[in-house]
């Protein structure tokens, strides 16, 4: 096996291992997420752009844009709430009007949480998620927008689900990203039938 081939085993593994953590349950395992959706999306060489090179696939997120972003808040007219949620998955949206496709930058830059005047994106819930709760390491070393960050992951708990709402975004963004990633895990698995 090449190191290219490698690599796509590694692809495959982490998506299978990805969809088992969002069936698996509490807080623990979906901060664990957060490690795979970072190795995919955020390391400095990410494993979908090592596997996606060879094939040329232009990858398209279908995300829920923020209320946010509307015109209606970046003037002013209607006051920035104190805390907003965007659920980020359109299968989430019950109005269902609000869709945009992404690339990778713009699905990791989609606001998806607003707390005390800070946004904050799927790439900052991510490596909050990796970097400060425990998916890769865990650190007592936080900026500002970290501290509120971590505030209300430890404060605002969603009942229904056993974890707070921040960490609770985990599973939307993981729904997105793995159909955004369909088109490639299908060439990934056809090159590997093919060179086998």
């Amino acid at each position: 096996m090449g190191f290219i081939d490698y690599d796509k085993q590694l692809y495959l593994h982490k998506l299978t291992e990805l969809q088992a953590r969002l069936s698996g349950g509490g807080h623990f395992i979906l901060v664990n997420a957060s490690s795979i959706l970072r190795q995919l999306l955020l390391d400095s060489t990410p494993l979908v752009n090592k596997v996606k090179r060879e094939f040329g696939i232009k990858l398209t997120f279908i995300v829920t844009k923020s209320m946010l972003d509307s015109p209606v808040f970046s003037s002013g007219k209607i006051p920035m709430p104190k805390f907003y949620i965007n659920m980020l998955d359109p299968g989430e949206d019950p109005e269902g009007f609000r869709e945009a496709q992404v690339n990778i930058d713009g699905l990791l830059g989609t606001l998806c949480l607003y707390i005390e005047d800070e946004s904050f994106t799927v790439r900052n819930i991510i490596k909050t998620c990796a970097h400060i709760l425990g998916g890769v390491h865990s650190s007592d070393e936080l900026d500002h927008r970290e501290q509120i960050l971590l505030g209300e992951m430890r404060s605002i708990p969603d009942p229904s689900r056993g974890y707070t709402v921040a960490v609770g975004l985990l599973l939307p963004i993981s729904h997105v990203v793995l159909r955004g990633l369909f088109p490639l895990t299908e060439a990934v698995k056809e090159s590997l039938r093919n060179s086998s």
